[in-house]
């Protein structure tokens, strides 16, 4: 059993229950919420600040219950995806998008379960300009 979600609460940020956290970073833990059954892949990055036009913006990061973050995936501020969706490896996430998708018949103890339409994924941009 990962002891990364309960130090993630001592550090301030809001964590449900039976998160899978393979190495997340969040600089900005106040700021994060993620729910329940939820797995954060190896070098996923969310970040709820930005340096934008001079001046320092910040705001909030919402997972949603059984909510996938893929390897290598960045997670801007502004952001908020519901249940049981999935943010792909190596994509990025903008600030105010935000994704509200059920998981239907599946279980939110198996949230690698999906039907693989396309609407069980965030609209995403992976570092090379392709859209998900």
């Amino acid at each position: 059993m990962s002891l990364k979600g309960a130090i993630w609460r001592l550090l301030g940020m809001r964590v449900g229950a039976n998160l899978f956290d393979d190495g997340c970073t969040n600089p900005e833990r106040s700021l994060t919420t993620i729910g329940d059954y939820c797995t954060a892949n190896r070098a996923s990055i969310l970040q709820g600040h930005s340096q934008e036009d001079g001046t320092c913006k910040s705001d909030r990061i919402d997972n949603g219950s059984g909510a996938t973050i893929g390897c290598a995936a960045f997670v801007h501020y502004g952001t908020k995806f519901g249940q049981g969706t999935c943010v792909e490896a190596d994509s990025f996430l903008k600030k105010g998008e935000s994704r509200q998708v059920a998981l239907g018949s599946a279980s939110l103890h198996d949230n690698a379960v999906h039907d693989g339409s396309q609407s069980d994924h965030v609209d995403a941009t992976s570092s090379n300009g392709t859209r998900f």
